[in-house]
Order: C-alpha cells, then structure tokens, then sequence
C-alpha cells in the first residue's frame, strides 16, 4: 500500500467524520483541558473546602488575622472512552485509490459519536455500557437528593413548576425561579445557558400569556434571554429525561439552566480518526476513539448548612398540555 495513498484516505476520512462531530457535540459550549494521557484511567480532582472570616480588628492595633491551612477535598471521576471501528474491504479501497471515492454514510459516524458524547454529559453511562463505575457528574443527576456534603455527587439546585404553563403568568414564575434560584447559591446567570427538549420547541417560540386569550409581545424565550442569561438550546428529548422518569412531553417536562463557566471538559484523548492498514488480512480499519470526563465543579453554600451544590438549575413537572 503506498503511503501517500493511506494519507490521503486518512485525510479523507478526518474530513468527513470530525466535522459532523463538532457540529453536533455539546462539549465545545464549556472549558476544556488536557488532563493526561491514554493510560490514564482516572481524573483525580481537587476542591478547596470552605475556609473561615477574616478577622476584622480596630486600624492601628495588632497584626493577628484569621489563619487557614489549604484543606483541599479529593475525588476521582472516571474517564468515558469512546471507540468505534469501520472495516474498508480490499474492493473498497482501490475504489478510493483509483477514484477517490469514500462510502457514503462517513459522517454518520462522526454524528453518533456526537450523540453518544452528549448523552454522557446529560444523563451519565448508559446501563449496557461497558463502564463499572457509576458517574455522578451529569447534568440531570440531581445529587443524593439529601442536601449533600459530598463533592464528589453535589446536589443540583431543584424545584418543581409553579402551574400550568397555559395560565397567565406561570412560564415567566417558572423561568423566573430556574434562573433566580441558580443565582442565589452563587453562580452567574450571564455565563448559564437554558436547555429545553425538542418537544417543547413550539412552546419556546410562542408568545407568553398575560390574560385569558391575551397574549404579551415577548415569546417564552425571548423572556428568558431578558432574565439575563447567555443563551437557550433545544436538545435531543432523551437528554432531559424527566424527574418523574419518562420521556418529555408538553404535559410534562423539565427545564435546565448550566452555568457553563462552573463545568470542564477533561481529555485525555480528543476525537480524532485513525486509518490502519493490515497487510495479513488486506482490510484498511477507520478508528474513531475520544476519552474525555464532565467535572461539574461543587460549591460548599454561605449559608450555615453549608450544602454542596453544583451549577445546575432545574425546574421540573412543567406542563403546556391544555
């Protein structure tokens, strides 16, 4: 096999599969970084606890603050490695050579990857996955449901609607509260974003109710967007599995805001596409692999519960049905 040919088909294929990723994934919305090599297994966090006042003294007296040491809380998240093989027969490969011809259904590969990826950030492993820890750190996961003092699985700040979205005032009470109580334990409507399913798409777009048949000029959406925050994105329905534990529907589904500034991606490996040859079996193999791990970063709350929570607000059981 020539060389310049198995670049070429590499290049090819890079072509046809990474962009449809990057399209699709919702990873490149939060921070990222390199956290280490494919030998790496797991991702070892470091959370600075809560640390005390500062004395507050009379000015011109002594020097005698508040000391601290650094008490840092350890945890460790699993990393999540994505593989998927494709087998170009002998037939296959001097059509690319003679032609430059790609089967078609390239980029299938890399949407999958994507939708998988984003399934890990949303709701965590799978149940036939091959992955033995379970992953707390997943958008829905709501926590230990206790009012947790466990880093490692912090509660998502929760409540549930406030009425039917079909009466005056209840989308703006409910999309009020998902972006109030986000702010209220600490972190910033301006860098959060809203995630709704795709179910609830028409709703979003529909101008709010003021009144019995009476309607305000703002769509759901552009009211949230005025509570401050940086964006709103639709998703795939089975992302935002309810609370309840169904599919949602317009009669019943949970909203999302994420403060993206308080999420990271960790890679080990970015999606990347591989192309090898085997000379005993004469087949070419397209390998597609990426390992990476949502960290979504715990904060210990002011107040003297001292709970700790993620960036995560949720609205759940809204309702449109009319």
């Amino acid at each position: 096999m020539a060389t310049s040919v198995l670049y070429r088909l590499t290049r090819g294929l890079r072509a046809e599969v990474i962009p449809p990723y990057q399209r699709i994934s919702l990873l490149s919305l939060f921070a990222s970084e390199n956290i280490g090599g494919i030998e790496l297994k797991e991702w070892a966090s470091k959370i600075l606890k809560k640390m005390t006042r500062p004395v507050t003294l009379q000015a011109g007296g002594e020097w005698a603050p508040s000391e601290d040491k650094m008490d840092f809380e350890d945890f460790k998240l699993a990393i999540y490695d994505f593989q998927k093989r494709i087998t170009f027969t002998r037939a296959e490969y001097v059509l690319f050579e003679k032609h430059g011809v790609l089967p078609i259904g390239m980029a299938e590969v890399g949407s999958l990857m994507a939708q998988e990826a984003n399934y890990k950030l949303f709701r965590g492993k799978r149940a036939d996955d091959q992955f033995a820890i379970t992953q707390y750190n997943y958008i829905i996961d709501t926590g230990t449901g206790t009012n947790t003092t466990v880093y490692s699985r912090p509660d998502c700040i929760t409540q549930a609607s406030n009425g039917k979205w079909d009466v005056a005032g209840q989308r703006q009470i409910d999309i009020s509260n998902l972006v109030g109580q986000l702010e209220q334990y600490g972190y910033n409507p301006a860098t959060s974003i809203m995630f709704y399913p795709e179910v609830c798409a028409s709703i979003m777009r529909q101008p709010f109710i003021t009144g019995s048949s009476i309607f305000g000029d703002d769509s759901t959406l552009t009211y949230a967007l005025r509570q401050g925050i940086r964006g709103a994105i639709p998703v795939k329905n089975e992302l935002l599995y309810t609370a309840a534990g169904a599919d949602p529907t317009i009669g019943a589904f949970d909203i999302y805001l994420v403060d993206l500034a308080q999420a990271i991606i960790g890679y080990t490996i970015p999606e990347n596409v591989e192309v090898i040859y085997d000379p005993v079996s004469k087949n070419t193999y397209m390998d597609v692999e990426m390992a990476f791990c949502p960290l979504f970063i715990p904060r210990k709350g002011d107040n003297s519960t001292e709970y700790i929570r993620k960036g995560v607000s949720r609205i759940t059981a809204c309702d449109y049905a009319t």
